[in-house]
């Protein structure tokens, strides 16, 4: 996540946040126990308000 989102800010993104789970590694956003795609749906919605 941390490379796309230098890639991301390099080509004119605006990245919210990086939301990782250190104990899962790759597939962390989908499988970890954190509700990391909530966390993102959330944000994602506050910014639009």
């Amino acid at each position: 996540m941390a490379e796309t989102s230098t890639w991301l800010k390099a080509h004119g993104a605006n990245v919210l946040a990086t939301l990782t789970d250190s104990t899962m590694g790759h597939g962390a956003f989908h499988m970890s126990s954190k509700g990391l795609p909530k966390q993102a749906l959330t944000l994602i919605d506050t910014t639009l308000k």
